[in-house]
């Protein structure tokens, strides 16, 4: 042993004395120890999650495969290793029977990090019936495409959770899958009980009318959705199809209008953030000066003081009626598109005083939108 190694070796061990419980006594315990000894052990067994109980772990499986306690160390703290789905399979086909519930929670939530949901519910199944894990069982036998074991996986849930964290998620889950009249009593719990999902709910009734052969009753649903939860997500996602429907029928102001709706009533929700904005000035919240840069993916969760909310809306009422093809490639034909915004903008400079605009879109006598937009038809794309 040289002197380098000595001193090294004094100083692990001056570790081990003075802080045993140090997360760094892992690593002194490695650098003293070596495959069979003592330290190594103390490695893995104390500091089950540091990535030197990992390795140890590894190179003891190389030696030999059979070690169900290495393998399970692996799945719970290994879940980064390259080999892990084979540990996971070998896991649930060699040693199924010696596994106990909490063991089958572990892999199941390995198989879920992985995302490989069928599999994280066949050992969600069979982990602690927990309100999490009944779910889990669920959704991922449903995105196994199992589809009677997840309306079974989540009717067991609700009747053994009743009132827990994911009930209202597992009755909703039920509402798409069960037959209409069946989804429509579980929307209907949904409503009743859950009110911060009553909004989701609402709208997955007002799909069941539709189905069920009631258009009207399916309309007062929506129209429900979008005056009594109007902030919720499902309002959000009412009006994108909205925009979308309204767009397709060529009703561009119709579509301008529920464009704008999510840009100020939904501005947390995902649908907000592909509403790209325009604006005078710099906008702070996404650090843009708009004459520079017209476009942006950013959504206006904190609108600028400097940036009136018409001059905000317009952008986002423009992108809402685009055609499909612009929006697939807006290095080209949205920056043309963005040229004839700007076309029509000068149109109406002279027709109106832009500060009085109380209606986002209208320049006196001109419909922004449909004049931006009958000047992209007519236009030729940029170079």
């Amino acid at each position: 042993m040289n002197e380098d190694t000595a001193n090294a070796d004094a100083t692990w061990n001056q570790l081990l004395e003075q802080y045993p419980d140090h997360p760094l006594v892992a690593e002194a315990l490695y650098q003293l120890g070596e495959e069979g000894s003592p330290q190594w052990e103390q490695v893995w067994q104390q500091f089950p999650a540091h990535p030197r109980s990992v390795q140890i772990a590894q190179m003891r499986l190389q030696e030999d495969p059979q070690q169900l306690p290495m393998l399970l160390l692996l799945a719970q703290h290994g879940r980064y290793v390259p080999e892990i789905e084979t540990v996971l399979n070998r896991l649930t086909t060699e040693y199924a029977s010696q596994l106990q519930p909490q063991d089958w929670e572990t892999i199941a939530f390995a198989y879920w990090e992985l995302g490989q949901y069928g599999n994280a519910g066949f050992a969600y199944a069979k982990a602690p019936p927990t309100s999490l894990n009944m779910y889990r069982a669920g959704r991922g036998a449903q995105l196994g495409d199992r589809t009677e074991d997840a309306i079974a996986a989540y009717k067991q849930m609700i009747q053994t959770h009743a009132d827990g964290e994911e009930t209202s998620l597992a009755l909703l889950r039920l509402a798409r899958l069960e037959q209409p009249e069946a989804a429509k009593a579980y929307a209907d719990q949904i409503i009743e009980r859950f009110p911060t999902e009553a909004g989701a709910a609402l709208l997955e009734r007002s799909k069941i009318l539709d189905a069920l052969n009631s258009p009207q009753s399916a309309s007062q649903a929506r129209q429900s959705v979008l005056n009594q939860y109007s902030q919720s997500d499902a309002a959000a996602e009412l009006r994108w199809q909205l925009a979308e429907q309204r767009a397709a029928a060529g009703d561009i102001t119709g579509a301008w209008e529920m464009a704008r709706q999510i840009a100020e009533e939904n501005l947390t929700s995902e649908l907000a953030q592909k509403l790209p904005l325009v604006g005078n000035g710099r906008c702070s919240s996404i650090g843009l000066r708009m004459p520079k840069l017209p476009l942006s993916t950013c959504s206006p969760t904190i609108p600028s003081p400097t940036m009136r909310g018409d001059r905000r809306f317009i952008w986002v009422g423009m992108w809402a009626i685009l055609p499909m093809s612009v929006k697939r490639h807006q290095n080209c034909s949205s920056l043309r598109f963005v040229h004839c915004l700007r076309l029509a903008l000068r149109q109406c400079k002279n027709s109106t005083n832009w500060d009085r605009i109380q209606m986002p879109g209208v320049c006196g006598k001109w419909n922004l939108p449909i004049l931006a937009n009958q000047l992209w038809q007519s236009s030729s794309p940029m170079g």
